[in-house]
């Protein structure tokens, strides 16, 4: 079947759907790829991690103001490879990790639990909202692009939520997150 392409004088032929290796003859017509490896077929100049970010932030954030959310996406986005560590249990972090896409293991052996989050998952939240280690280690299971929002930059959008009084829900959501570790903020301990 991949004599079939043998001539065929485009850029890239991809081979794929085989579980077995390629032979020196299938490796002289076409690529292969491994599990989870990214191409661009189609070039774009969209950049939709960051349009995928915009979207993730607006659904915990839902009364957010679009500049407020902007703020918080004008940061870095990193790429993690299969099995490297985000984030290890007990350290303590200055960013926190927004899952754009791939897949995360939760691993906490003392507790004995273990579990995966994927797109849309924070990273290092808590730890980084009560200024104490990391509960959990925080693994790639696959390829893993993630939005790192700087410790400082996060706490200004969460301040300005809860202080702004504008944003009823989003108000509420963002004082539970700001006090998750009854850290007191201005203007007492409750909310209205």
């Amino acid at each position: 079947q991949v004599e079939d392409f043998s001539l065929d004088r485009k850029s890239k032929i991809l081979l794929s759907h085989t579980s077995e290796k390629l032979t020196f003859r299938q490796k002289e017509i076409g690529s292969s790829a491994s599990f989870g490896m990214v191409d661009t077929l189609i070039p774009s100049t969209q950049d939709y991690f960051m349009q995928s970010a915009y979207r993730f932030i607006k659904e915990y954030f839902p009364e957010a103001p679009a500049y407020e959310i902007h703020m918080l996406l004008n940061t870095e986005i990193k790429e993690i490879n299969v099995g490297d560590i985000i984030l290890k249990k007990e350290e303590e972090n200055q960013l926190i990790h927004l899952v754009l896409s791939g897949v995360v293991e939760v691993i906490d052996t003392e507790k004995e639990s273990h579990y995966t989050i994927s797109s849309g998952s924070f990273i290092g939240e808590r730890s980084l909202l009560s200024g104490t280690g990391s509960a959990s280690t925080y693994r790639a299971a696959s390829y893993v692009r993630l939005l790192e929002i700087p410790r400082a930059v996060y706490l200004g959008f969460l301040e300005y939520i809860i202080f702004s009084g504008k944003y009823g829900s989003v108000r509420r959501t963002a004082a539970i997150r700001y006090t998750a570790e009854n850290r007191p903020f201005r203007g007492g301990n409750g909310f209205s």
